[in-house]
């Protein structure tokens, strides 16, 4: 594993935390997880060109003129690209690979068969060769191939993001009113396990809280947590990684006083992180935290 840290010209800190695919391992909160001892008085530039490098440079389609305004998710199966806009033109735009070929949307903005209000995250069902797209209150099923509305699920939980476990079950991370942060369920979206109780803190949501590595291994993190979590193939939350500021922790009492998500960015600087960004290449998981 490595451990560098990047230092804007700002007043505050990115943190940068690669970590090697190979090294990660599993285990539970009962046992020594992999610790990390920050200190933020040190400083150190890198380049991220340590851990990327340019492959190809691929233009999509440059005739057209509704092109996404803000990609939340890329997703590649099968020589197409899915980009996802969750919130400013909300839409699941299909190109092809290799072309850039613009090939067709899927669903549309509406509460006909196949619509959705806000198409808060997409999963590539391989097996299934079916595309699913988590929208308010329901699972939206359309063909692989080509698009087409298959047919809709209802749930009864506040889901915003998902993502289909080895195991065969989902992990749901759940919006605020909620008193748990994710639940797994099986098959048919009945829930089988609760993990991460919410506090006030939690409330501001990780941009993208659900991680898949290269090996198809599922990690989860929140803000202001300070810890990287596995679900394992028993529906288990393992923590994995734990970042620590020396002796400044924060007391468990005073985070349920926490009323706005703000006061802690303010209160508990350099002490409780707010994760930022991922990246993965083809040896390291990047996380990017403030």
């Amino acid at each position: 594993m490595k451990w560098p840290k990047v230092t804007t010209r700002k007043t505050y800190y990115l943190y940068l935390l690669a970590v090697t695919l190979t090294s990660v391992s599993c285990q539970s909160e009962n046992s020594t997880s992999e610790v990390f001892k920050i200190d933020s008085n040190k400083s150190e530039r890198i380049n991220l060109s340590e851990y990327f490098e340019i492959v190809s440079v691929e233009a999509i389609d440059e005739g057209r003129t509704d092109f996404i305004t803000d990609i939340y998710k890329v997703r590649y199966f099968d020589s197409k690209v899915y980009l996802l806009d969750r919130f400013s033109d909300k839409k699941i735009s299909v190109y092809n690979y290799v072309t850039g070929e613009f090939l067709h949307n899927v669903g549309y903005i509406g509460e006909g068969p196949g619509g959705f209000t806000y198409p808060y995250d997409l999963y590539i069902d391989e097996e299934a060769r079916i595309l699913r797209v988590l929208t308010t209150g329901r699972i939206l099923n359309y063909r692989l191939d080509n698009a087409q509305y298959i047919d809709q699920i209802r749930i009864d939980f506040p889901a915003v993001r998902f993502s289909k476990l080895n195991n065969g079950n989902w992990l749901f991370v759940l919006g605020r009113g909620s008193d748990y942060q994710t639940i797994i369920t099986d098959d048919s979206y009945r829930t089988l396990r609760s993990h991460l109780p919410r506090l006030r803190m939690h409330n501001m949501l990780a941009w993208e809280p659900i991680v898949l590595t290269e090996d198809n291994r599922t990690l989860i993190v929140r803000n202001f947590d300070n810890k990287i979590y596995e679900i394992n193939d028993e529906n288990e939350l393992d923590t994995i990684i734990r970042l620590e500021f020396g002796d400044r922790l924060i007391p468990e009492e005073e985070k349920k006083l926490i009323s706005q998500p703000s006061s802690i960015a303010t209160k508990y600087s350099n002490i409780a992180l707010l994760r930022r960004n991922f990246y993965l290449s083809k040896d390291y998981c990047l996380f990017v935290y403030q």
